[in-house]
C-alpha cells in the first residue's frame, strides 16, 4: 500500500512540473496527463486534448474516479431525463449520475448530454462525485460555493478559464488529474454549547 502511495506521488509530482504544449498547426503533442488517463482507462486511447467535452463525456469521465472498474454499459430501459434517449453513447452513465446525485436535470427535466461543459458544471460533477457536496453547499451553494470547495481540494490548480468558459480536453484532463489527488477538505463550525 505504501508502495502505491510513494508511486502515485511521484506520478503527480512528475506531471504537475510538465507543461503542455501544443504545436501551431494545431497537431496535438503527447500530453502526460492524458496519457496517465489513459492508462489507468479514464479516457479511451482516442482522447483527445483539443477536443471540446460534452456535459455526457464529462459525467462518464468524473464516474471513471470513484467506480473504476464498474460496467456502466448495463442498459435497463428507464428514462432519466427528457431529453437523453437510452440508446445515448453515455446513456448508463448519466442514469449512473444521476441516481447516484452526481448530475441532475436542468430547465424542463433535460440534461443537455451534448452541450459542450463549462468550468463551472464540470466542478459540480466533480465536487459531487467525491462526495464534497456538504461543503459545497455549506459554503454557497451552485455555483459559488462549488468553485471554492474546488480550490481549497486543489481541483483548479493550473486551470486558467472563466467559470462559464467552455472546456476542452486538456482542461478536463486536468480537473480529473487534480481531482484523483484533491484534497482532504474540512469546515470549522462552532457552537454555543
Amino acid at each position: 500500500m505504501k508502495r502505491l502511495i510513494s508511486c502515485l506521488l511521484i506520478i503527480s509530482m512528475i506531471l504537475s512540473s510538465v507543461s503542455i504544449v501544443f504545436a501551431e498547426e494545431n497537431k496535438e503533442i503527447e500530453n502526460p496527463i492524458v496519457e496517465f488517463l489513459k492508462s489507468i482507462n479514464i479516457v479511451d486511447n482516442e482522447y483527445s486534448s483539443l477536443k471540446e467535452i460534452t456535459k455526457a463525456e464529462f459525467t462518464a469521465m468524473a464516474l471513471k474516479i470513484q467506480y473504476p472498474e464498474t460496467d456502466f454499459g448495463i442498459v435497463d430501459g428507464d428514462k432519466i431525463f427528457n431529453d437523453v434517449d437510452i440508446t445515448h453513447r453515455y446513456y448508463s452513465y448519466i442514469k449512473a449520475a444521476k441516481e447516484m446525485n452526481i448530475v441532475n436535470g436542468g430547465y424542463m427535466g433535460n440534461f443537455n448530454p451534448d452541450k459542450i461543459i463549462t468550468l463551472s458544471e464540470a466542478v459540480s460533477i466533480l465536487i459531487n462525485t467525491i462526495n464534497y457536496t456538504i461543503f459545497a453547499k455549506a459554503t454557497g451553494s451552485y455555483p459559488t460555493g462549488y468553485i471554492y470547495t474546488a480550490k481549497l481540494a486543489g481541483i483548479l490548480n493550473n486551470i486558467e478559464i472563466n467559470y462559464d468558459g467552455i472546456v476542452n480536453g486538456e482542461i478536463a484532463a486536468r480537473l480529473i488529474y487534480n481531482t484523483l489527488f484533491a484534497s482532504v477538505v474540512e469546515i470549522a463550525y462552532y457552537t454555543d454549547d
